[in-house]
């Protein structure tokens, strides 16, 4: 009996220390893309970003984490500039 509550409690300790860690990292994320907001229109691009990505990112909910949503939107578009210079090499041909 007292090893099925202290087991339960083990749990629900584990549970809570995870969802705060995952908090503080969405945080301590969230100030750096803050951060990006400062970079200008030439700085961002060299990521593959721009001040509205940045912007739209930190409009996501507190508790996730806007980093990953950059990196998402970098990677496509860095994808489809590959995918078009590789159509117009094609249509060269």
């Amino acid at each position: 009996m007292i090893d099925d509550v202290l087991n339960e409690l083990r749990q629900a300790i584990e549970k809570t220390a995870t969802h705060v860690g995952a908090l503080w990292t969405a945080y301590r994320n969230r100030r750096a893309v803050g951060a990006l907001l400062g970079w200008d229109a030439h700085m961002l691009r060299d990521i593959g970003l721009n001040h509205s990505d940045v912007a739209a990112a930190l409009a996501s909910p507190i508790d996730h984490d806007p980093s990953s949503r950059l990196s998402a939107i970098s990677c496509e578009r860095r994808q489809a500039t590959r995918a078009q210079a590789l159509e117009v090499l094609t249509l060269n041909d």
